[in-house]
């Protein structure tokens, strides 16, 4: 393959540049738009053309790639305040829950008693349901509006 090129390369050339040359010419004769000056601009542009646009396009990107950021930084911003928030109130109910647990605990100690209570008009007493002893009563003590 190299020897081809070697004996025929001048003659390979030679024909290329000749087809051009008669390309143009043909171009010429009949009114094409490809008369050789434009197509010598149009070879010295097109490269500073496509560099143009490749740094347009990049500094576009890089642009896009900044104000998402941003737009990423506020959100973040946004969640962590939130989230601040949530432990906030996490916190309270850890509390609250502690709270019940001890006021459960406590209530456990004292026998279970149900009082449904009537209103006073007419010289009515409150109602004892006996499902244990009344709370006031668990200590052997009286108590003093029950009347009883």
């Amino acid at each position: 393959m190299k020897d081809f090129f070697r004996h025929n390369g001048i003659l390979i050339l030679i024909a290329a540049i000749l087809l051009a040359l008669v390309t143009a010419v043909v171009s010429m004769l009949f009114g094409g738009v490809a008369d050789p000056l434009s197509n010598l601009v149009g070879i010295l542009t097109t490269p500073v053309r496509n560099g143009i646009t490749a740094v347009t396009n990049w500094a576009e990107e890089k642009y896009n790639d900044a104000f998402e950021l941003e737009q990423m930084k506020e959100e973040l911003a946004g969640l962590k305040q939130r989230n601040a928030e949530l432990e906030a109130q996490a916190r309270e109910a850890e509390a609250a829950l502690q709270e019940n647990e001890r006021l459960r605990n406590l209530l456990e100690l004292q026998p279970k008693g149900v009082v449904l209570r009537q209103g006073r008009r007419h010289g009515h007493r409150p109602l004892h349901l006996q499902l244990g002893v009344h709370p006031h009563h668990w200590q052997g003590q009286r108590c003093g509006d029950c009347r009883g």
